[in-house]
């Protein structure tokens, strides 16, 4: 009996049932054409392999690529956070001199620069959206002012690559209750895969639409690019298909995009588009209005609180200084420590009606002190405002929300201060009266 390369691919085994070797194949029957074959189903494999080990190597390079994003986000974070101490002291101390006698034409410059630093302030908060880690969450949202806050976000790009930047939003859109955070990472991708469309192009242009229709919110996005090829199109919002060059896409964009829609019960779709001439992708909403009961919001005037004994900590001069200067404005008796040691002797030394803590200190952080609060002064446990500068830790979250315990996040307004400061205080006179 001739051996041919079908025994190769043949499985046998010994058992006591079977003395002589088990083929996949009936050796006796094995001719030449059949051997023909083999050569064809030995290539086949082959190329199936390397097409296995190219996906392989893609998930690697996958991996390594959303672990730098992991690491980026943590760096982000951080840096957000320096810039949102500077932040504060530049918007509280503009809107304390502001209150000052001051001419109006000062007044009107301090409004400008003020009006520059809430811009910073967007920004920030708009990077950290992207970065955030965010758990599915359906809140109220309105479409068109997402749109805005995303191009803001985009806005230097566009400018620098000079596309120009159409907006057309209807005034007639409703609120809807949607994932903001996940239906912005869908405008991003839309809008970034226009940018790279339109490189290397004259007279570039990106208009953003919306209109209601049939109790829908229909976002359109066009760019004056290329048109996707037809054989493209089928495929675009398929896993792993791109048509960019290694290192610039992973091809997975667009398919995790329409999963988001989809998962908001809503469609997405793109087209070529003829006069003029260009590519359109188009994002459809429902509106979803849960029952008022669960949703009302109720806003009341807080009472103003005076001449308390605070306690402030904060590694950061600038911002004790700051929160010194309107606190003192209320007449309240202030005490200003930096460092855990002092904030340990003051507690022991004299009672206080309300702590207000930076959440980041190298001694001890906000969260660490509650706790300690907890064990040695639970009385004051419940007198205790975190300021924090961001807000990424899922875990810490979790801690402030369970806990009830009130939290600001810079950079804040001095009203905003001041409302979360009378909110506790005016609770704590609450508590005593019941």
């Amino acid at each position: 009996m001739k051996l041919t390369l079908k025994h190769l691919f043949s499985f046998f085994a010994n058992s006591k049932t079977h003395k002589e070797p088990i083929y996949l194949f009936d050796v006796d029957k094995t001719n030449q054409a059949d051997n023909k074959q083999f050569p064809r189903l030995l290539e086949k494999t082959i190329v199936e392999l390397n097409d296995t080990q190219k996906q392989l190597q893609t998930t690697r390079e996958q991996l390594i690529q959303s672990q730098k994003l992991n690491c980026m986000g943590q760096l982000i974070a951080g840096v957000v956070h320096e810039l949102n101490n500077p932040l504060t002291i530049m918007l509280g101390n503009i809107q304390l001199i502001r209150l000052e006698d001051c001419s109006e034409s000062l007044k009107k410059e301090l409004e400008t620069v003020a009006g520059n630093a809430r811009r910073c302030k967007k920004i920030v908060d708009n990077l950290l959206n992207a970065i955030r880690k965010n758990k599915s969450e359906k809140k109220k949202v309105y479409i068109n002012h997402l749109i805005e806050q995303t191009l803001e976000m985009l806005e230097y790009e566009f400018r620098v690559e000079n596309i120009k930047l159409e907006r057309n939003l209807s005034p007639e859109i409703p609120v809807t209750y949607t994932d903001e955070h996940q239906i912005q990472q869908v405008l991003i991708n839309i809008l970034c895969n226009a940018y790279q469309a339109l490189k290397n192009r004259n007279n570039k242009l990106i208009r953003v639409e919306t209109v209601f229709k049939e109790n829908k919110i229909v976002v359109s996005i066009y760019n004056n690019g290329p048109h996707i090829p037809d054989e493209n199109l089928k495929n675009i919002f398929e896993p792993f298909f791109t048509t960019k060059s290694d290192g610039e896409g992973t091809g997975l964009g667009l398919f995790i995009s329409k999963g988001i829609v989809e998962f908001q019960k809503g469609k997405m779709w793109v087209n070529n588009q003829s006069f003029p001439s260009g590519v359109i992708f188009v994002i459809e909403l429902p509106v979803i209005i849960p029952e008022i009961s669960s949703f009302s919001e109720e806003f009341q005037s807080i009472p103003e609180s005076y001449g308390k004994n605070i306690l402030l900590i904060d590694y950061e001069t600038s911002i004790l200084d700051l929160n010194c200067k309107i606190l003192k404005k209320k007449k309240h008796k202030v005490t200003t420590v930096n460092n855990m040691d002092e904030v340990l002797r003051e507690l022991e030394a004299k009672p206080y009606d309300l702590i207000i803590s930076d959440t980041r200190k190298p001694d001890m952080d906000g969260l660490q002190l509650y706790k300690y609060l907890g064990k040695k002064f639970p009385h004051l446990k419940q007198n205790l405002i975190i300021i924090t500068g961001y807000i990424t830790d899922e875990v810490s979250k979790k801690f402030l929300i369970d806990n009830n315990i009130p939290f600001i996040i810079k950079p804040y307004e001095v009203k905003e201060f001041e409302h979360m400061v009378n909110k506790v205080l005016n609770q704590q006179t609450k508590d005593l009266q019941s």
